[in-house]
C-alpha cells in the first residue's frame, strides 16, 4: 500500500499584489453602484416634487377660474368706474376730457391703463401734460396742465391763440385776452402741422414782442412774413430788424431813443413813424455791441455737486444740459460756449507784491503788466493748484500809495499789490469735463463770490468797505472790498443744504419736504415769529403727519444760521478787516431769501446788512431780480467786461475757439 503525501502551501502573509487590486476594484465598484442608486432615488424625488407642483398649480388655476367666473360680476361691481374727476381745467371742459378718455359703460378701474388714458387726454390742443390715477373704489382722477396763451396769430381772416412754444390752441374768442402780442405773416398749413421752423419763428416773435412791450408798454405786432427782415409795430412806430439773431435785434432796439424824437429825421423834433434798424445811420451796416441784455434763463437742480465740488459727473452733465436747453428755448439761440463759476473749500488766496522799474518817464500798459506778472511769480503755488485770478489791489508810483489807475503817471518805480486766487486743478478739471460732455466749451472760469459781487455791489459800497456774503446751497462765499478793490476772499463749506438737513432731522421728515418747508415757512430768528401758526409736516414712510409750530422751525434753523454768520465774522477778523467795513454786509444767494436773514446777519456780524439783488442787467430783468441769480448775472457782467475774449471765442465773428480755450484745456491735460 502506497501513501502519497502533498505538502500544503503556506498562505502568504498579507494579500498578494493581484489580490489587493481585486479588493480595491470591488470597493470602488460598490461605491459607484451606491452613487448610481442615490442619483436615481434623488431624481425620482425631484420628479415627484415637480409633479406635485404641477398638480398644485393646475388645481390653483382651476380654482381661480371657478372663483373668477363666479366672483367676476361682483368684482366688476366693486371696481366699476362711476365718477371721473378732472382737475386743472380752465379753457378745456370736462366733457372734452371725457370724450378723449373713451370709457365704455361698466368698465372697471382694473381694466384701464392710466398711461394710455393720459396719452389720449394729451391729444387735446390745450393740454400740455396729463396724469390719470385710480382712486378706489369707483373714482378715476385726471389732472391736467393747460398751455398758457402767449400770442395771437392772424392767418387771413382767422385769429388763433398760440402758446410760447408755437402750438396753436384754438380760435380767438370774445372772452380771450385781446392784448396779447399779435404775430402775422405765418403759413397756415405749416402752423397746423407744427413744423419746427415755424414754431421757432413764433417763439422768437413772442420773446421779441415781450421785450419791446416791457420797454414801451402797449400791444406789439410782429410781422414774420419775410424771414430776412422781421418787422414790429409798437406805439405807432414801425421797426425793421433784419434777419440777425434775437440778441442783435434787441440791441438795435435798445439803442433807439424811447421817446422817438430826433432832429435827424424830416425836420426838428418831428415824431418818427418808421425806423430801419438794419443799418446804422452813420456807419452803414449795423455792427452791434455787446450790452447787458438778458434774453434767456434756464435753471435746473444742481444734482451731482456737493459743497461746490463735482461728486457725480453724469448727474452734473444732465443738470447742465437741462438748464442750457431751457435757456436756448427762451432765447431762441444756440449756446456753444459758457463762462462757469467755481467754488469750494479748495479755493485759497494770498496777497503778493510786485515791483518794476519804469522804462520811460511815465507808466505804460506794458509796465503795469510787468508789475502784475512779477507779483504773480512771487506767489507760492503747489503743483496741484493753479491760479484762477490775479486781481490788483492798489498801485504805488515812487512810493505814493493809494493809486488806482497808474497809467500815464510820471515816475521811475511802479509797485503793485495783488490778490492771487488759486484752486485745485482736479476740481477745475471735473467742472470743465462736465461742461464739455454737455456739448459746451469753457471760455473762462470765474470765482463765484467775485461774480456775485459784480452783480450786487455798488461802487460806493466797494469804496467804503463791504463784505459780500453769497449764501449758496453747499458753500458760503465771501469777498471783502475796501477802497474800491478786493482785499480778501474765502469759501466756507457750509450753506443752505445744512439748514435743510437740520430741518429734516428735527422735523423727522424727508429732505425734499424739509426744503419746501424751509422755503415756504422758514424763518431765521425766533424773535420774529408772530402768532401761533402751525405747519403740518409729512412723515417718512407710512407714518402719520405731524404738526409743528413755526416757532419750532425757527428754533431749528436759528442755531445753524448763527453758526454760518459766526464763521463769516471769524473770517473777517482773521483777515484783519474787523471795524473797517463802513458799508456793512450785503447777503445774496438763494439761502438769503430765508425770512429774517438780514436781521440775523446784523445781530451776529454787528454790521448793517441788506439783501442784495442783481442789477445792471436789461431785458428779462424781472425774472433775475432775485438773489438766487446773483452768480449767474455776475458771470454775464464778467463776460461783458471781457468782450475781447468773447470775440476771440467766435461768439460774434465765428472764429476758431481754440485760441481762447487754451488756458482751460491746459488744466485738463496737464496731468495726462
Amino acid at each position: 500500500m502506497k501513501v502519497f503525501l502533498r505538502k500544503r502551501a503556506v498562505p502568504a502573509i498579507g494579500p498578494r499584489l493581484n489580490q489587493w487590486k481585486g479588493a480595491r476594484a470591488s470597493q470602488i465598484s460598490d461605491q459607484r453602484q451606491q452613487a448610481r442608486r442615490e442619483r436615481v432615488v434623488s431624481g425620482g424625488r425631484r420628479a415627484l416634487r415637480v409633479g406635485q407642483w404641477i398638480v398644485g398649480l393646475a388645481a390653483l388655476a382651476w380654482g381661480l377660474t371657478i372663483v373668477t367666473r363666479e366672483m367676476g360680476p361682483v368684482l366688476q361691481g366693486w371696481l366699476e368706474i362711476r365718477e371721473v374727476e378732472v382737475e386743472g381745467i380752465h379753457h378745456v371742459t370736462k366733457p372734452e376730457v371725457l370724450e378723449r378718455l373713451v370709457l365704455k359703460p361698466g368698465i372697471g378701474l382694473h381694466q384701464v391703463s392710466t398711461s394710455f388714458l393720459a396719452e389720449r387726454v394729451r391729444t387735446h390742443a390745450w393740454i400740455k401734460e396729463a396724469t390719470v390715477e385710480r382712486r378706489l373704489p369707483h373714482l378715476l382722477h385726471v389732472t391736467v396742465l393747460e398751455r398758457t396763451p402767449s400770442a395771437i396769430i392772424r392767418t387771413g381772416a382767422n385769429h388763433w391763440l398760440s402758446d410760447e412754444s408755437g402750438y396753436l390752441l384754438a380760435k380767438l374768442g370774445g372772452q380771450d385776452d385781446q392784448t396779447l402780442p399779435l404775430l402775422i405773416g405765418l403759413d397756415v398749413q405749416s402752423l397746423h402741422r407744427g413744423e419746427a421752423g415755424v414754431r421757432n419763428a413764433v417763439q422768437s416773435g413772442i420773446v421779441l414782442a415781450k421785450l419791446i412791450a416791457n420797454t414801451l408798454g402797449g400791444r406789439v405786432e410782429v410781422d414774420l412774413t419775410n424771414s430776412s427782415n422781421v418787422l414790429a409795430l409798437a406805439n405807432g412806430v414801425r421797426f425793421q430788424f433784419g434777419d440777425d439773431s434775437l440778441v442783435y435785434q434787441w440791441e438795435r432796439f435798445r439803442r433807439v431813443n424811447p421817446s422817438f424824437k430826433t432832429a435827424s429825421f424830416d425836420g426838428p423834433k418831428r415824431t418818427v413813424s418808421e425806423i430801419d434798424l438794419r443799418y446804422d445811420n452813420e456807419s452803414g451796416p449795423f455792427e452791434p455791441a455787446v450790452r447787458n441784455i438778458l434774453i434767456g434763463v434756464g435753471s435746473s437742480p444742481s444734482r451731482g455737486l456737493r459743497k461746490g465740488v463735482v461728486v457725480d459727473i453724469e448727474s452734473t452733465v444732465e443738470s447742465i444740459k437741462k438748464a442750457v436747453e431751457e435757456a436756448e428755448l427762451m432765447a431762441a439761440v444756440q449756446i456753444n460756449s459758457v463762462y462757469t463759476g467755481i467754488a469750494g473749500s479748495h479755493i485759497s488766496a494770498e496777497n503778493c507784491k510786485g515791483v518794476v522799474a519804469l522804462k520811460k518817464a511815465e507808466v505804460t500798459r506794458e509796465d503795469i503788466q510787468r508789475a502784475i506778472e512779477g507779483a504773480r511769480t512771487l506767489a507760492v503755488i503747489p503743483h496741484e493748484r493753479r491760479i484762477l485770478h490775479v486781481l490788483p489791489r492798489e498801485f504805488m508810483v515812487d512810493g505814493q500809495e493809494g493809486v488806482r489807475e497808474p497809467l500815464g503817471l510820471s515816475g521811475t518805480r511802479l509797485e503793485v499789490n495783488v490778490h492771487v486766487i488759486t484752486g485745485a486743478v482736479t476740481s477745475a478739471q471735473n467742472i470743465i469735463k462736465c461742461v464739455n460732455r454737455a456739448g459746451l466749451d469753457v471760455v473762462d472760469m470765474v470765482l463765484q463770490p467775485l461774480a456775485s459781487s459784480e452783480a450786487v455791489l455798488s461802487q460806493e459800497e466797494r469804496d467804503l468797505g463791504v463784505v459780500m456774503v453769497d449764501l449758496g446751497g453747499g458753500t458760503t462765499d465771501l469777498a471783502i472790498f475796501l477802497d474800491g478793490s478786493i482785499r480778501h476772499s474765502a469759501v466756507l463749506p457750509i450753506g443752505g443744504q445744512n439748514l435743510t438737513k437740520d430741518l429734516a432731522i428735527g422735523l423727522l421728515t424727508s429732505q425734499t419736504e424739509a426744503e419746501k418747508i424751509k422755503l415756504q415757512r422758514g424763518i431765521a430768528r425766533t424773535v420774529l415769529v408772530q402768532g401761533h401758526e402751525t405747519v403740518e409736516v409729512p412723515s417718512v414712510g407710512d407714518r402719520p403727519a405731524r404738526t409743528f409750530s413755526r416757532r419750532d422751525i425757527a428754533e431749528i434753523l436759528e442755531p445753524r444760521v448763527e453758526e454760518i454768520f459766526e464763521l463769516v465774522r471769524r473770517e473777517i477778523a482773521r483777515a484783519g478787516y474787523e471795524g473797517m467795513l463802513g458799508a456793512g454786509a450785503v447777503i445774496t444767494g438763494g439761502t438769503s431769501l430765508l425770512e429774517g436773514m438780514p436781521d440775523a446777519a446784523e445781530q451776529v456780524l454787528n454790521l448793517p446788512a441788506r439783501r442784495g439783488a442783481p442789477s445792471g442787467i436789461g431785458g428779462l430783468r424781472d425774472i433775475v431780480s432775485n438773489p438766487m441769480h446773483a452768480t449767474g448775472v455776475g458771470l454775464l457782467l464778467h463776460a461783458r467786461h471781457h468782450v475781447e475774449e468773447m470775440a476771440t471765442a467766435g461768439l460774434r465773428s465765428g472764429r476758431p475757439l481754440h485760441m481762447v480755450f487754451d488756458r482751460m484745456k491746459s488744466w485738463m491735460f496737464e496731468f495726462f
